[in-house]
């Protein structure tokens, strides 16, 4: 059992610590006896008796200022003052006989035509007498006593400026509290999507400049769903009260704040915020950004389609639509942050389809669905051919009448030819500008050429191409066929064959081999 006790000692003291925190100070008036020339507060009656102290004592106006002790008074809350300019918020507390050298009476008597007033600034206070001692709350500010026979001690008084129990009459003030008033309740973002929590605000003003805590209440489609207590605040300051969970939030759902004020003595009514609905979070129109649109001059077979962010976005779609069915349409997930998207396949050239255009547009989707597709852009892919000459020399070195090489055996090597465009390409043209001999024309099998599949093999057409010797001559011959384009398989060789005729002078030889490319129709 001992055990269990000190357990349960510490909750109680964090509830009374946390109750503590949560309660305004409330603020009091105080008023003492002093010396005159000792008040460092407000002076609000000057009091004196045959012996100079302040016990059975007459009183004295303030503008009369030669007695010498004081009733010394303090708002005691920081930024006030007490005041004893007579006004609808600084009551008379009590009246003289006369300016000096006066016995008092309580307010509500119209026996002295001399009323003494106490106020505070941004306060509104309220005075009376009571017998017996002040109630709670109240500062007592003086005792009286009267020795005339019927009147209870309320007229024809002496005073006593300490409140001494001698005296049964107290003279006592209080600050007449004044509620706060809300200014405003508000739910922050507006607009307001699932996937950010909600912050609840308020905001409270209070005339006596009163601290203060706030009262609030979530409700969610008109329904309480949950409440708390914060504080203690400087009043007329916006304050974050609570929060609501955006793994609270449903799309649709209407959520209202009310907040109430509490300045510890009072409340005020119920604010309630307007309505925020929870919208679905979607995201904006994609904008798209390259290739521009109606661009034709692309050359790459698989274009790298491109777009510019947007918020809240989980994926994107990507559309595109082929006018012929050339190369087929894609319709394409793309996880964000990605922003760009290649086909995976090459898709057509605008030759081939023939005519062949695309169309693509993107949209971005979010957690709650996705939204209006982009603009639609059109492009299409300019088909080019582009040959290169890998190994363009070909040197047979010294050679005897009569003798016969070629280059099929690598000593020397092939004329070695690469397909750099985005089509099939057809050698239409090997020709040469001059003979290379000067005892035998061309078309001879003096000078001839075949083709031959390189290392990378099936890289074009071969039953379709000229892969025995033929004479090289300056008229047009198609030697290779559908020469391919993709890196893997985009070479091929052409072979030359030489004998030196029997007649044929010495000296050095050479001649030029043109080669003419179109795309394979």
């Amino acid at each position: 059992m001992k055990y269990n006790h000190l357990p349960e000692s510490v909750l109680v003291l964090i509830f009374v610590i946390l109750l503590i925190v949560l309660i305004p100070s409330i603020e009091s008036l105080s008023c003492t006896a002093t010396p005159a020339a000792s008040c460092t507060k407000t002076k609000v009656l000057l009091v004196q008796n045959d012996t100079g102290g302040w016990h059975n004592a007459h009183a004295q106006n303030l503008s009369v200022n030669t007695y010498t002790n004081s009733i010394c008074c303090d708002a005691d809350s920081e930024g006030e003052t007490v005041t004893t300019t007579c006004t609808s918020l600084a009551p008379v507390f009590i009246k003289l006989s006369d300016i000096t050298n006066a016995h008092v009476e309580i307010p509500s008597y119209s026996n002295y035509q001399y009323p003494v007033c106490i106020g505070v600034t941004n306060r509104n206070l309220t005075c009376s007498n009571y017998t017996g001692n002040c109630p709670v709350n109240y500062t007592c500010i003086a005792s009286i006593s009267s020795s005339e026979y019927g009147s209870s001690n309320l007229t024809n008084a002496h005073i006593d400026a300490n409140c001494s129990n001698s005296y049964p009459v107290k003279i006592c003030c209080a600050y007449n509290n004044r509620p706060p008033v809300m200014n405003s309740s508000t739910i922050l973002p507006s607009p307001a999507y699932r996937n950010a929590s909600l912050r609840g605000y308020c905001n409270a003003t209070d005339t006596d400049l009163d601290a203060v805590i706030y009262h609030y209440k979530w409700f969610k489609n008109n329904v309480l769903d949950s409440t708390g207590t914060t504080g203690v605040y400087t009043q007329a300051i916006t304050i974050n009260v609570g929060n609501v969970s955006n793994t609270s939030l449903s799309v649709g759902d209407n959520w209202t704040l009310q907040c109430i004020a509490d300045d510890g003595s009072s409340n005020s009514t119920g604010m309630n915020s307007s309505i925020t609905t929870i919208y679905a979070l979607m995201p904006e129109t994609v904008t798209l950004k390259s290739p521009s649109n109606g661009n034709n001059t692309l050359r790459d077979r698989k274009p790298v389609l491109e777009w510019y962010t947007t918020n809240y976005t989980q994926r994107y779609e990507v559309n595109i639509t082929s006018s012929t069915g050339c190369g087929g349409n894609y319709y394409q997930n793309v996880t964000f942050p990605t922003l760009n998207f290649t086909p995976t396949n090459e898709l057509c050239v605008y030759s081939e389809g023939p005519n062949t255009i695309y169309k693509w547009n993107v949209r971005a989707c979010g957690i709650d669905g996705c939204a209006n597709w982009s603009d639609t852009w059109n492009f299409s892919i300019q088909p080019y051919v582009s040959i290169s000459l890998i190994n363009d020399t070909i040197n047979f070195g010294t050679m005897a009448l009569g003798q016969t090489k070629n280059t099929t055996q690598g000593n020397p090597g092939p004329f070695v030819i690469q397909n750099d465009g985005n089509v099939q390409a057809d050698l239409v043209n090997v020709s040469a500008n001059q003979n290379i001999w000067s005892t035998v024309p061309l078309n001879t099998h003096y000078f001839q050429m075949k083709a031959r599949e390189s290392t990378e093999t099936g890289s074009f057409n071969v039953s379709g191409s000229v892969t025995n010797w033929v004479n090289i001559s300056t008229t047009n011959q198609t030697i290779i066929r559908k020469l391919n384009y993709s890196d893997a398989n985009d070479s091929a060789y052409i072979d030359i064959q030489i004998t030196v005729p029997g007649a044929e002078p010495p000296g050095s030889k050479q001649a030029y081999v043109i080669f003419r490319w179109t795309e394979t129709p």
